[in-house]
């Protein structure tokens, strides 16, 4: 028996004990503003069930080194989360989601990340290869028949633009 469903938070986001089991790779299909001053950022990701990855300060700036300062650019790129037992919240070890690897970067890429007031600590993000869709005329056949949704197509696949105006047409 997988007990791995039995230990999930109620919550409204992902969260470090979300991530017991294990890293998690996403792709993100969203990104919005929250309404909440210490998690202004809500990055929604495919298989998400409403509970959006609400990465903490330090996280949203290594987001921003590596892929820049508009978020709606992140949509479509993809990251490893991972819970670091190691984070402090009012200086009690309470653990976090860190991120490990990322997409759409040249090489790995040292960065440093505020651990403390005055500490900063480096870590390094990990390079996340591209999943090229190799069978174009496959997932459209897949498509045609339902077998597949787009959207499990999307969250699988990086796709280009061409790719996925073709399979855009299939589900219309």
């Amino acid at each position: 028996m997988d007990l791995s469903k039995t230990i999930i938070p109620k919550s409204d986001q992902l969260n470090a004990d979300d991530l017991i089991s294990g890293s998690k790779t996403i792709k993100i299909r969203d990104i919005k503003g929250g309404n909440d001053d210490a998690q202004p950022v809500c990055i929604y990701f495919y298989g998400d069930n409403n509970k959006p990855f609400k990465p903490c300060k330090s996280m949203r700036r290594v987001l921003v080194q590596l892929w820049g300062t508009d978020g709606l650019q992140f949509i479509g790129k993809r990251m490893t989360l991972f819970r670091d037992d190691t984070v402090k919240w009012a200086g009690v070890d309470v653990g976090g989601i860190r991120i490990s690897h990322v997409s759409h970067i040249p090489e790995a890429t040292r960065v440093l990340v505020t651990t403390a007031k005055n500490k900063r600590t480096p870590m390094t993000i990990e390079v996340l290869p591209l999943v090229e869709l190799k069978d174009l005329a496959g997932a459209k056949k897949a498509l045609q028949d339902k077998k597949v949704t787009l959207d499990a197509v999307l969250e699988k696949y990086d796709l280009t633009e061409e790719q996925l105006k073709t399979l855009q047409d299939e589900t219309v």
